[in-house]
Parts: C-alpha cells; sequence; structure tokens
C-alpha cells in the first residue's frame, strides 16, 4: 500500500507531493517539487513584479501581428488541402471563424498600440482582452479538429493533426511567458480534436488521439519550462537594475556625506586651529603667551644639548608702565602695549621666539645665538622703541625698555636661565632704566630682588 501526501507553503508558493510505502518499510521517495512562486501566471502578486509584467505584456502584444499572419496564411493553405475531402459548408464555417479570430485580434493590438492608459489597472485591462483573444484564436484553431475531421482519408486526418499540433507548439512557444495563457490555449486548440479521435470508430485513430493527450503533456512541461526560465532571466535583469540604481543612489548618498564630511573637516579645522591658536597667543598684543614661551624653550634646549650651540634670553620690561596706565588710562596702556609689540617683532627672526611673559614684561629667544650677538640686536631694539613717538588717540607717549639678556649653555636649566635674564633686567632698571645687560653664570646673585617699575 502506498499514501500520498501534498504539502503546501502558501509563504513561500511551494508544493511538495511524496509518496511514502507501507508504514512498516519505512521508506519515503519525494518524487516533485516545485517552487510556484518562479512561475509567472497571468498577473503580478506583488508590486516588485510589475516591472516584469509591463515588459511581458508589451512583448506579447508585439508579437500579435506575427501570430495572425502566421494564422491568415496557415488557415487557408489547411483549408485548400483539406477542401478534397471535407464539405465546403465546414471548410467555410472554420475560415469564418478564424478570420474573425483575427480580426478581433487586429483591433486588439491596434487599440494597445494606441493607448495612452499605462497605469496599472490599465495595463491589468489589456491583458485580459489579450487573454480573451488568445482563447477565441485558440478555440478557432481547435474546432479545425471537429469540422475537418475525416474518417475516411486517414493521410488528410493526419495532416490535419499535425497542422493543429505544430500550431498550438508555436503558440505554447509564444505565450508561454504567460503560464496561464498558455496552458488554457493547449487546452482549447488540442481538447475539440482529441475528444473527436478518441470517439472514432477506427482503432488507430483514437490511438492518435492518445498521442494528442500525450503531446498536450509535452506541451504543457514546455511551456512550463519555457516560463520558468523567462521569469528568472526577467527577475534577474530587473533585480540587476534595482542593484545599479541602489548602488547609483548610495554612491550619491556617500558623495554627499564625503562633501559634507569634507565641509565638517574643514570647519573643524578651523576650529582646532584658532583653538589651537587662542592657546598659544595672547589675546591683547596677539604674540605668543608664556605657555609657548615654555614649550618652546625646551625643544631650543633639546636641540642646543644635542648639537652644544647656544642660544639667548632676552626678558624685556616697560619702564614706567604703571604711571601710563595711572596717567591715560588702561586703555591706552593697552595700545601702549600693542604698539610697542609691533615695534619688537619687525627684530624678531623666523627662528627666535617672542612672547609676553607678563603685565608689561615680554621674553625674546635668539635661536642660535651668541651672547654679544643677542646683545647688540637688543641694543637697536631699545634705541627704535626710546626714539618712536606711540600714538594714542590725540596724543603721543614715549616710551623705553629696559632688556635682560642672558645666554644658555648646554645643561643648562631653563629656570636658572629665566632667572639669570630676570636678574639682567633687575640690574638695568636699578641703574636708571632704558638700557640692556647681560648677566652671566658667574654674575648671577642668589639675593630676592624687586624689579623696580
Amino acid at each position: 500500500m502506498t499514501y500520498c501526501i501534498a504539502l503546501w507553503h502558501a509563504g513561500d508558493y511551494d508544493w511538495e507531493l511524496s509518496c511514502t510505502s507501507a508504514p512498516t518499510s519505512g521508506a519515503v521517495t519525494i518524487i516533485k517539487m516545485i517552487k510556484l512562486n518562479e512561475f509567472f501566471w497571468l498577473t503580478p502578486r506583488s508590486a516588485g513584479e510589475q516591472p516584469i509584467f509591463n515588459e511581458l505584456l508589451g512583448g506579447l502584444y508585439k508579437r500579435i501581428p506575427a501570430n495572425i499572419l502566421a494564422s491568415l496564411v496557415i488557415g487557408p493553405v489547411l483549408a485548400i488541402i483539406m477542401s478534397k475531402c471535407i464539405a465546403q459548408d465546414r471548410i467555410g464555417i472554420w475560415l469564418v471563424i478564424l478570420i474573425g479570430a483575427q480580426f478581433l485580434a487586429f483591433l486588439l493590438a491596434y487599440a494597445f498600440n494606441r493607448r495612452d492608459d499605462l497605469s496599472e489597472a490599465g495595463d491589468k485591462k489589456w491583458l485580459y482582452l489579450l487573454s480573451a483573444t488568445v482563447i477565441i484564436d485558440g478555440i478557432a484553431w481547435g474546432l479545425a479538429g471537429p469540422l475537418l475531421f475525416t474518417e475516411q482519408y486517414p493521410q488528410y486526418q493526419m495532416l490535419l493533426t499535425l497542422f493543429i499540433m505544430a500550431g498550438a507548439a508555436a503558440a505554447t512557444i509564444t505565450f508561454s511567458s504567460w503560464l496561464g495563457v498558455a496552458l488554457t490555449y493547449i487546452v482549447v486548440v488540442l481538447t475539440p480534436g482529441i475528444i473527436t479521435l478518441l470517439n472514432a470508430s477506427w482503432e488507430n485513430y483514437r490511438l492518435l488521439g492518445w498521442a494528442g493527450v500525450a503531446f498536450g503533456g509535452i506541451l504543457t512541461a514546455l511551456a512550463a519550462t519555457s516560463n520558468q526560465t523567462t521569469t528568472r532571466m526577467l527577475r534577474l535583469r530587473f533585480d540587476n537594475e534595482r542593484l545599479v540604481a541602489n548602488l547609483s543612489e548610495s554612491h550619491a548618498q556617500m558623495s554627499k556625506l564625503n562633501a559634507e564630511l569634507r565641509k565638517n573637516n574643514g570647519a573643524l579645522q578651523k576650529a582646532l586651529e584658532k583653538i589651537s591658536l587662542m592657546a598659544t597667543r595672547d589675546e591683547l598684543t596677539n604674540c605668543h603667551n608664556r605657555r609657548y614661551l615654555m614649550e618652546f624653550l625646551a625643544r631650543e634646549k633639546s636641540r642646543s644639548d644635542r648639537a652644544e650651540k647656544v642660544f639667548c634670553v632676552a626678558v624685556i620690561d616697560l619702564d614706567y608702565f604703571k604711571r601710563i596706565n595711572d596717567s591715560y588710562g588702561h586703555l591706552a596702556g593697552d595700545d601702549v602695549l600693542r604698539q610697542v609689540v609691533t615695534l619688537i617683532q619687525r627684530h624678531v627672526r623666523a627662528t627666535d621666539c617672542f612672547a609676553r611673559f607678563g603685565g608689561e614684561e615680554f621674553a625674546l629667544v635668539y635661536s642660535a645665538t651668541e651672547l654679544e650677538e643677542a646683545q647688540q640686536s637688543a641694543e637697536r631694539l631699545r634705541q627704535e622703541i626710546s626714539a618712536t613717538a606711540i600714538a594714542c588717540e590725540s596724543f603721543s607717549i614715549y616710551t623705553s625698555v629696559s632688556i635682560g639678556i642672558a645666554e644658555f649653555r648646554k645643561d643648562d636649566d631653563i629656570a636658572d636661565l629665566l632667572r639669570r635674564a630676570d636678574q639682567g633686567l633687575y640690574v638695568a632698571k636699578s641703574s636708571g632704566r632704558d638700557r640692556v645687560i647681560a648677566m652671566s653664570r658667574d654674575q648671577i646673585s642668589s639675593e630676592t630682588r624687586t624689579i623696580p617699575h
């Protein structure tokens, strides 16, 4: 005993037919598994299949003229051949039916080519009209079986059967992209002739009828295979087009994001530069600040220790700056500081560092410069400041600077270097201001002094 089990999975449109022998044997043989969602029956099941639907529908309508022409040529030829053994009235009836079916197909194709309704509902309407026309054409050819049947002339009957089968095969290939239409066409074309042959008295005709049944099965398999192949190719094509479109869209979005990222990076870079500038620049005078000065001195010390080269530091302080603030106000004092900084920066080389040390006190680092050369440069600077009138609104102010200089040598300490330069500044202030005093290591005093302003 054999049990047949059919399994259906609606979500995947799959069905599976399996046969199992008697339970005692436990053997299971799977006969066939078909994925129904790989076939395109008549209308799209989802919005994703709409492009496939439109492509197939347009292709079918393009093939209608060739199908009409073939029917109008082959039909009369068959009628002429069968007129030798079939009554003229039967042939005339069949030709009228056949030509009428082709006329309907022509009108449909003409209307389709002039249509302006391209919506989904409109496309389905044209499909239903096309399906009806195809079925009418199939009925017209199928009626050739009983109307042109002859039992007295087997050779003509065989020829008639071959004509019908050949027409069915050609139409099956033509309409196989719509499996529902193709299968219906096979049934309406072959069924009338098969029934006529199976009811004939001659045994060979009945065998020919069963051959027609087998041929119908072969055409069904051929239509299913062709439909599956066509549908797969179209799905792959449209999937590829969607993928390309998605990639293009993603590329456009990526380009846009990259542009925004570059813009943001540019803004971030400017912000970082501004932050870096604020961190290393004095807000009032726009020269470097004490933090940058100490970092520069550390780098200069490292180079000096490696190359055994000296450098000098000059500490510059404005003379009587408190009097300027008290007499002219702090705004005037700020203006004096800015203009003095401008004068000093003219004497600063690209390799040097000039920074505000605190209040009205500044530091100038002479890179790779010995004490005598630094002292000469500082003296030129002092003279220019003393001789320059500082313009402040409606009045001018003359000021001067006192400068202490110290030289750094290998293995010196930065704190000791600044202390010596500061000591030189103290001596310059104590001895009358407006002068440059260089302080060597053996001149440094251990006493704590307050630099007069």
